[in-house]
């Protein structure tokens, strides 16, 4: 019987890791407030599109030299930012070269979502 039990714990320690998963998140810091940070985020493949959500910290630590309008990088993993970064900016997080529309001008292209 005990090695029954030890099968049974191996195999639900198994189950549970392989549950247990990572997502990179990549985004531009909104607000900082230990342990928890605000990040508008690009979508995260398999789990949320892109959107403006809290996140708490593994670590407070990990928060010392984030600041507002940083671009940072992190795991997210059993509900908790791991591994928090800050990475330079690219393009994408560029404002583009602001000009005033002409009244009658072309609407540039945009997209609209629906909120459920």
């Amino acid at each position: 019987m005990a090695g029954f039990g030890r099968i049974f714990c191996i195999s639900i320690n198994l189950a549970c890791a392989l549950a247990a998963r990572s997502y990179p998140v990549d985004g531009l810091v909104v607000s900082v407030n230990p342990p928890v940070l605000t990040v508008a985020h690009r979508p995260i493949k398999g789990y949320m599109p892109a959107m403006t959500m809290d996140f708490r910290a593994a670590s407070s630590k990990e928060l010392e030299s984030v600041r507002v309008g940083k671009r940072v990088r992190f795991e997210f993993r059993d509900g908790l930012a791991r591994g928090i970064r800050i990475v330079p900016p690219d393009e994408k997080d560029m404002p583009a070269a602001a000009t005033p529309p002409q009244i009658g001008s072309q609407a540039p292209d945009f997209r609209l979502f629906r909120v459920r």
